[in-house]
């Protein structure tokens, strides 16, 4: 029976690892074509109020529904377990409503501490997302519980292509119906209700499938109509309160935190570029051109979120399991692929970036900030895998603490930067307070864990796979610049760049391989690492030695 617990377990972990894995690449892509058909001033107005939906829905895909599945899964019994969901959702369902309302009430003071007061609609329009957390939150906490993730990956997977749906026609309809940039982000936002009402929809009928329906309680008429009786109930279980920010909080932060860097980037960049000088939109176009950089980074998070998928069920595993040696052995073989992959996926792109600019965003407008900002993919990949860690082991104050500082050097540093070094001010705010959050979370852990750096000569291998692979895509894209005819054609830019890609790929794995970067066993745990070793056969023969 614990066998196929264990079993049950680690595969329903890899289901949602998958689903979250299909939603980031949704979420990654749209963007380039809903830039490309409203400009970098509609791109503006939709990444304002961007960051309040992710936050919204990073609760409801992991803050609350991991609180409530680990708090339901301390009982064993049903009628204690519907208990304590009577007990919980309250907290969930207040509290989101209120944030709900509060975002509608103080939208206009919301959109003019932003600096544009035209902000207001899709303000009020993307606050209504808090209303759809608690629900959404109740039935994939509870399905986790019980080890069923499959309502909660077809939830999500359904939300976003609806979601992705509705805002590629709202960019469509903008030249069609002749919209405005605010009026085309309203329509785009609404994506993201309807989304979560499939959502909703798909997760209420699994209840039926799994005989799940007498554990829920009422979703919405009692806390409307006897709110007094429900908050003088909820004061009694304060210390739920307590638990559920500190434990879904810290695990939000960290699933959202470069959605919380989004936020403070749109009150602070706007502002800060007038300040600069420049004129309302002068600045929001800036903004947009910026914000360029957020599917870049997102698809290159792909790699670390791969990389999670394949590794934290086996981490589970042996904490499960009480096997301390082999999951430290784990943790490093996990901490030097996601440092290595992670690099090279930034030095590559950093190589290919002014061609990929162009191909994907019509022009190479803000390369250097570009070039800043994308080195957040290695540091936002190594930071969610030292966060992993600590998640691990269960512990949460260290990684909140780190979380903390890095918000507030965000905020800091992007309203100095920006201030005075326009966008390039913005990435390197970014990017500096990356590293502070890093450099404190590698203080955190133990000296024998961060030692994977030293093994075996990892570091200087790496350095010199990564560095011989940016030289040869490098001098590839300069030859090509320097000796064919000017290339306009965007296409043409595009299929450049995945030669590019190609060349490096090839480069990485051949030097990776000759040099013995990895062992045998840590190439077969990368997804695909099987393939990888069969397609570069003789090489890899000699990595077998």
């Amino acid at each position: 029976m614990a066998k196929l617990a264990m079993k049950t377990m680690l595969k329903g972990a890899l289901i949602l690892t998958i689903a979250s894995f299909i939603s980031k690449i949704l979420s990654a892509i749209y963007r380039v074509p809903f830039q490309n058909m409203v400009g970098n001033q509609g791109f503006y107005v939709y990444q304002q109020a961007y960051p309040i939906y992710g936050i919204a829905m990073t609760l409801a895909l992991t803050g609350f529904p991991q609180f409530i599945s680990k708090y339901l899964a301390e009982v064993t019994d049903p009628l204690e377990q519907a208990r304590r969901l009577q007990k919980i959702y309250p907290f969930i369902f207040y509290s989101s409503v209120f944030f709900s309302l509060i975002l509608v009430l103080f939208s206009p003071v919301i959109a003019r501490v932003m600096g544009d007061s035209q902000l207001i609609g899709i303000i009020q329009i993307t606050a209504l997302t808090f209303v759809f957390v608690p629900v959404l939150s109740l039935y994939r906490g509870t399905y986790q519980s019980h080890l069923l993730m499959l309502p909660s990956a077809y939830s999500q997977v359904g939300e976003q292509i609806v979601r992705v749906g509705i805002i590629l026609f709202a960019a469509y309809c903008y030249k069609w119906l002749n919209l405005t940039t605010y009026q085309t982000a309203q329509w785009a936002m609404s994506g993201a209700l309807l989304g979560a009402v499939l959502a909703f929809v798909l997760l209420k009928k699994a209840q039926y499938r799994w005989q799940l329906a007498t554990l829920f309680p009422p979703l919405l008429l009692p806390y409307f109509s006897q709110p007094k009786s429900w908050l003088e109930k909820m004061k009694r279980e304060s210390h739920l309160l307590k638990r559920l920010i500190t434990e879904g909080g810290i695990l939000t932060m960290y699933t959202g935190y470069l959605i919380l860097f989004q936020l403070i980037d749109a009150f602070v960049i706007v502002n800060a570029l007038k300040w600069h000088g420049y004129s309302l939109d002068f600045a929001q176009n800036l903004k947009g051109i910026y914000d360029r950089g957020q599917p870049l980074v997102q698809l290159g998070l792909v790699i670390a979120g791969a990389l999670s998928a394949s590794f934290l069920p086996n981490l589970t595993r042996f904490v499960v399991l009480n096997k301390t040696m082999a999951y430290q052995r784990m943790l490093k073989i996990f901490l030097r692929l996601v440092t290595c992959f992670s690099l090279a996926a930034t030095f590559g792109l950093l190589a290919l970036l002014p061609w990929m600019n162009q191909a994907l965003f019509k022009d190479n407008a803000g390369n250097q900030a570009l070039s800043i900002f994308v080195l957040s993919i290695a540091l936002m990949s190594m930071i969610q895998a030292y966060q992993s860690v600590d998640q691990s082991k269960n512990r949460y104050l260290p990684a909140f603490k780190a979380g903390m500082v890095g918000l507030v050097f965000k905020l800091i540093l992007t309203i100095g930067f920006t201030r005075y070094f326009s966008i390039e001010g913005a990435s390197v705010g970014t990017i500096v307070a990356l590293i502070i959050v890093l450099v404190i979370l590698i203080g955190n852990q133990a000296l024998q864990l961060n030692v994977f750096w030293l093994e075996n000569g990892y570091w200087w291998k790496m350095c010199l796979c990564i560095g011989s692979m940016y030289s040869v895509v490098f001098s590839y894209r300069i030859c090509v610049e320097n000796y064919l005819l000017p290339i306009n054609s965007r296409f043409a830019l595009l299929l450049l760049s995945i030669l590019g890609v190609v060349l490096g790929v090839v480069v990485f794995i051949s030097l990776a391989l000759r040099l013995r970067l990895f062992t045998v066993r840590e190439w077969l745990l990368l997804p695909g690492g099987k393939y990888l070793l069969k397609l570069f056969s003789k090489r890899g023969e000699k990595a077998c030695d």
